[in-house]
């Protein structure tokens, strides 16, 4: 941000099926509760592979957190999970990472809307270190991976579940009104 806030995020994005998840993580790298770790792990589940490569770029605090979701997943599952493994980035090579580049620029772009829009209906600015913030983030994901469309026609979320995303939709911070 240009006023000197930043909120720390996470943003993960699997290569074959094109899903999307980001969180609002508490510190870069690791954390003590190993809260990182976990989402990671849990996301990579959701997934299902069975072979998995994991990769990210070649900061200290990114490669302790492939380490870390790396042991925990051998650790887990050693058995269903014997593909797992580990690539390096090539140093200096923006382009290595060209695909998780792109889902980073993705969910910015839809996080900026959904938070303007949000704040355009409430009429006050929302601080990045607001709760909203995280929910918008992971809002955000959800709508590219169970939204968007792949080149093949499904969208990620199909593409894993094998069928289409099916929960209703509204606006982020819509009022509904409900009656039983």
């Amino acid at each position: 941000r240009s006023d000197g806030q930043a909120v720390k995020c996470l943003i993960i994005k699997c290569l074959e099926t094109k899903n999307i998840f980001a969180y609002v993580v508490p510190v870069k790298g690791l954390d003590e509760d190993n809260h990182v770790v976990t989402l990671v792990v849990n996301s990579l589940q959701w997934l299902g592979h069975t072979r998995i490569v994991l990769k990210g770029d070649n900061e200290r605090s990114m490669q302790a957190v492939i380490d870390a979701v790396y042991r925990r997943l051998r650790l887990e599952a050693p058995d269903e999970l014997a593909g797992v493994s580990k690539e390096d980035s090539a140093k200096y090579d923006s382009k290595s990472n060209g695909a998780t580049e792109t889902g980073v620029r993705s969910v910015r772009g839809l996080f900026r809307t959904i938070k303007l829009d949000v704040e355009g209906h409430i009429g006050k600015k929302i601080p990045v270190d607001h709760p909203l913030t995280a929910w918008m983030l992971e809002h955000a994901a959800l709508l590219l991976s169970a939204m968007m469309r792949n080149s093949d026609g499904q969208t990620p979320w199909q593409t894993v579940r094998g069928r289409p995303f099916g929960q209703p939709l509204l606006g982020f911070g819509e009022s509904v009104l409900w009656r039983q």
